[in-house]
Parts: C-alpha cells; sequence; structure tokens
C-alpha cells in the first residue's frame, strides 16, 4: 500500500490532479453540518475527483481509518495516538440546548449541577460528544448514573428533534443546532462552572503516506475558511 501511494503520488505529480478518489470518515458534527460545505468547495476546485464521505462516531471512524476503508478521518473527541497522527483542524464550543419554552432560557447563572434536576438527551457510547461530556461531568463529580437519562440516541438530529418536543434537555456543538437557533426551535445557554471546548480534529495512519489526492485534500481543510459556512 506505501509502495502504491507512491506511485499514485509520483504520476499525480506529473499530470496534476486531474482525477482520483478520496475516502473520508468524520464523526457525526464534522460530517454533517460542515464537511458537505468543504466537499463542495473542494470538488469545484477538482471536479473529477470523486469523494465518498462516510459519517459515523468518533469509534467508528477510527475503526474505518486502522482498516483501510477510508484515507483521512475528522473527529471530534480523544482518540488514541499509538497507530495514528492527529492534527487540530478547529475548536468546537458544546453548549446546553433546550425547547422554546423551557425556564433555563433566560438563565444566567446555570450550573452544571442543576442537570440533575432535568431530564436529559444523551447521544450513544462511542460518540465523541458523549466522550467529552463524560469527562467533563466527571470532573465535576456528577456521573452519568446520577442524571435523569431520559432518551439514548444514535443521531445528534434525532436529539434535536427530541428537544425540541420537549422532551429533555441535550449538550450538542453549536455548529448542530446554529439552523435551529436561527428559527427558534431550540434555545442555547452555557454553564456558569465549566466550558464545553473541545478540538475537532484530522487523523490519518502514521505507517505508510498519504495518497497526493489525500495530501492535497488536509492541506485545502487546513486552509478553508469554516467560519464562513451558513448552515
Amino acid at each position: 500500500m506505501s509502495l502504491y501511494s507512491s506511485a499514485e503520488r509520483e504520476i499525480n505529480a506529473t499530470i496534476g490532479l486531474s482525477k482520483g478518489s478520496l475516502s473520508v470518515g468524520a464523526s457525526s458534527t464534522i460530517g454533517n453540518y460542515l464537511l458537505p460545505t468543504v466537499i463542495i468547495a473542494f470538488r469545484k476546485k477538482y471536479p473529477k475527483i470523486d469523494v465518498n464521505l462516510v459519517v459515523s462516531n468518533t469509534k467508528g471512524i477510527v475503526e474505518f481509518l486502522n482498516a483501510g476503508r477510508i484515507d483521512i478521518g475528522l473527529v471530534e473527541g480523544e482518540v488514541s495516538k499509538q497507530s495514528l497522527e492527529i492534527e487540530r483542524l478547529l475548536d468546537d464550543e458544546l453548549v446546553l440546548i433546550m425547547p422554546p419554552d423551557h425556564p433555563w432560557v433566560k438563565r444566567k447563572n446555570i450550573s452544571v449541577s442543576e442537570l440533575l434536576t432535568q431530564p436529559v438527551i444523551m447521544r450513544e457510547e462511542g460518540s465523541g460528544t458523549r466522550q467529552m461530556i463524560e469527562k467533563h461531568l466527571i470532573n465535576n463529580k456528577i456521573s452519568l448514573s446520577n442524571l435523569k437519562i431520559s432518551l439514548v440516541l444514535g443521531s445528534t438530529e434525532a436529539i434535536k428533534t427530541a428537544v425540541e418536543q420537549g422532551m429533555g434537555v441535550s449538550i450538542l456543538s453549536r455548529w448542530a443546532v446554529k439552523k435551529e437557533v436561527q428559527f427558534g426551535t431550540i434555545k442555547v445557554n452555557s454553564f456558569k462552572d465549566i466550558q464545553l471546548m473541545r478540538n475537532l480534529s484530522i487523523i490519518f495512519p502514521k505507517r505508510g503516506s498519504l495518497s497526493n489526492t489525500a495530501t492535497e485534500f488536509l492541506e485545502f481543510l487546513k486552509i478553508f475558511p469554516f467560519q464562513n459556512i451558513n448552515i
């Protein structure tokens, strides 16, 4: 595979990125709310490059990468550095979300311990979002077993729908609820005692080398103006 990638780079360096294929894996926040715009822009620059996007949770993306099913992964949450190169892409803030009629909408001093009084909707195990929430709750001496978890759902979209219908509160990426906040179907707030910030990261194998197509996409990602994305 290393020899194949090296040969591909040599050929592409000579003829340019006129054609080729790229398989990208992304965890749900990145894959659903950020990468589609990036891939469209990349395809406009390289119209003959076929891009396949696989969306899963962070654990799944790491497994796909280790199995060689994708060229590059983009994940939220922590991953092992043992066999992967990890590069920070951008910062992401997790926010407390609730229906528009929730009594916390106008609160300015919500403590994280007050989550214990609310029905909470969580992502499934293996999710980078859930991983980070658990870490911060443990740091504040709160166990998931102490929460009133009303639902465990396998997608961000399902969580947003449940919150809109008054099934509880949740914690999601600010990127993921941008449209709902704009239309007023979901309200966001933050905790007074913790700030839920995380890195969104690019991951790829340490061993072997990236194809020229994957390398070009990697560089494209690093300079992309994510702040201009209108979800």
